[in-house]
Formats: C-alpha cells, sequence, structure tokens
C-alpha cells in the first residue's frame, strides 16, 4: 500500500499504516501497548479484509509508476 501511495502520489495521513508496518520490527515491542489505539485496530480490520486478488492489484500497482505517470500526463 505505501508503494501505491507513493506510486499515485498520495497525499494525506499515513501514520496508522506507518505505525502496522513498524509492529514487524523488533523495537516496537519496546513501544507502550498506549500506542495500540481504536483506529490503528480499524485500519488493522480493513487491511485484514483485503483478498489476495487484491493485494496482488495493488502490488502490480505500486510497480507501474511509469504507467501511472503516462497516464496522468
Amino acid at each position: 500500500i505505501m508503494r501505491v501511495k507513493e506510486t499515485l502520489g498520495l497525499q494525506g495521513d499515513f501514520r496508522i499504516l506507518e505505525t502496522l508496518l513498524n509492529v514487524i520490527h523488533a523495537d516496537f515491542e519496546k513501544e507502550p501497548l498506549s500506542r495500540i489505539d481504536n483506529d490503528l485496530m480499524q485500519a488493522k480490520m480493513v487491511l485484514v479484509d483485503i483478498t489476495e486478488s487484491r493485494r496482488q492489484c495493488l502490488d502490480e500497482l505500486g510497480h507501474r509508476g511509469l504507467f501511472v505517470r503516462w497516464v496522468k500526463d
């Protein structure tokens, strides 16, 4: 999703997604539990519902930066 954000030049608040991505890093274990709030849990629930085919579509879109720029122009 972050690659798609960069490819499409999306603007907005992606802090919750960045926090979810940081969960896989070992240093996140040192973060306080208060870091897990309702917004984080809701974002996680939305991401869990992404099907494999949608994930593949997002992955392909993220790799097609030149095509996206061509379409935008």
